[in-house]
């Protein structure tokens, strides 16, 4: 996650190549915990953050690599209950939340430095 986050900052992109990684890190995880229902729930996981963000990115709220990061951590946490999607709900609100507060402290210290 910090490397994404650095990356992000930096280049304004999220390596496609850091998120395969991680997807196919996700997919074994789980795959090698609970066979193949475990490597199942985690598409489920990946599948559910990119339904409930693309109409976020179709807005302009989002980028890609936002909703591609949210992906891999939603396929952590699998749907295979309520409390697990009630889970995932809160953690794209939060992810959510927390990239905008990141994004205000951005806009105020570029601000500051154009005032210089």
């Amino acid at each position: 996650m910090a490397v994404a986050v650095i990356m992000d900052l930096h280049s304004y992109q999220i390596k496609n190549e850091l998120v395969l990684f991680g997807i196919l890190f996700v997919l074994s995880f789980h795959g090698y915990q609970s066979g193949i229902y475990g490597v199942i729930e985690s598409m489920l996981g990946i599948f559910f953050s990119i339904v409930i963000l693309f109409p976020i990115f179709l807005l302009r709220g989002l980028g890609a690599g936002d909703i591609k990061l949210c992906s891999i951590f939603t396929g952590f946490i699998t749907l295979h209950n309520f409390q697990s999607l009630r889970s995932n709900v809160l953690f794209l609100v939060v992810a959510i939340l927390l990239g905008a507060i990141l994004s205000i402290f951005k806009i105020i210290f570029l601000y500051n430095k154009q005032l210089l």
